[in-house]
């Protein structure tokens, strides 16, 4: 009499077995399948099911394989995204809700939320992005300035999709390129020849032109400003706009005056100049970045006392 051969369960999460791939498609439990498939019980499990082609793709894989968790779920037919977060640790899951959490400022599609790991927020990102394997065949650039240098280009067959209103996009290469003719497909993003840290070095030379730039202001064109803090009105000293403009650049933290609904870059002298306050409007001052505390207060100082040096009329 022949003898039934008792083939071994997989037991996923709440104790439930697995007997057949359809069993384990509907249950995936993604560390359990990495623990048969560290302890090389997987391939048995499979073996012992009939299912040799699968079990043969699974053999191939190494457990060293950085990518081996994804060639898993390709061979068991599971989409590997859906629980690739299975696996992170505190640290990653930390840093992916942080990500999110940013990203949620330009998009609320959850589609696009889930794929957090695809969006660009920096150059290093996209840079990060393209060095993995496979490279996704949708790359999302959220709002900043990108370098596409040659090497970025001759990774064809990708859409990149802008997220925000401001996604710029620059060329680097020493001939012509048509994003089409190399497989690349741009959504939202501005392609341009001007690369935004230039700017760095004309805020140096705005420094050296305020005072000549003062000389010519005219006495309508000084500022009289109230400021409203914490429900406060405090009555200002009439400030020429260079004197705005000089306080602002000397922080590397964004420095903003809003009023009437409308905000105005504090560190453009022309912004300055071309958008003069009305005595008696509310000015709110906004600071962002690293030195904001600093830059908040001599703002606050500026607007309250004027310039320390003496105006010229």
């Amino acid at each position: 009499m022949r003898r039934h051969k008792e083939k071994f369960p997989m037991i996923f999460k709440n104790g439930v077995e697995i007997n057949t791939l359809a069993d384990l498609r509907k249950n995936f439990d993604f560390r359990k399948i990495m623990a048969y498939f560290q302890e090389k019980k997987l391939v048995a499990w499979l073996d012992d099911r009939f299912y040799s082609d699968e079990a043969d793709s699974i053999k191939a894989i190494k457990p060293t394989d950085k990518y081996a968790p994804q060639k898993i779920c390709d061979v068991l037919g599971i989409n590997y995204e859906d629980y690739s977060e299975d696996l992170d640790d505190a640290e990653t899951i930390a840093w992916r809700k942080k990500r999110r959490l940013h990203l949620s400022k330009y998009t609320d599609d959850p589609a696009i939320i889930k794929k957090v790991d695809n969006v660009a927020f920096t150059q290093d990102d996209l840079e990060d992005i393209l060095s993995d394997s496979p490279i996704p065949e949708v790359i999302y650039l959220c709002d900043n300035f990108f370098r596409f240098p040659s090497g970025i280009l001759r990774k064809s067959f990708i859409t990149y999709i802008g997220l925000g209103d401001n996604v710029k996009v620059k060329f680097e290469t020493s001939k012509p390129i048509v994003p089409n003719e190399v497989g690349i497909t741009f959504e939202n993003i501005e392609i341009t020849d001007e690369d935004p840290n230039d700017l760095e070095e004309e805020v140096e030379e705005v420094e050296e032109e305020v005072e000549e730039i003062e000389e010519d202001i005219k006495v309508e064109e000084f500022i009289p400003v109230n400021r409203n803090i914490e429900n406060e009105i405090v009555q200002a000293s009439f400030l020429p706009a260079s004197a705005i403009t000089q306080t602002a650049l000397r922080f590397k933290s964004r420095v903003s005056l809003r009023w009437d609904g409308k905000t105005t870059d504090a560190k453009s002298i022309l912004m300055a100049k071309s958008r003069g306050l009305v005595s008696g409007q509310k000015v709110r001052i906004l600071t962002e970045g690293e030195d904001a505390d600093e830059a908040m207060a001599a703002m606050k100082e500026l607007l309250e006392f004027g310039p320390k040096r003496s105006v010229r009329f």
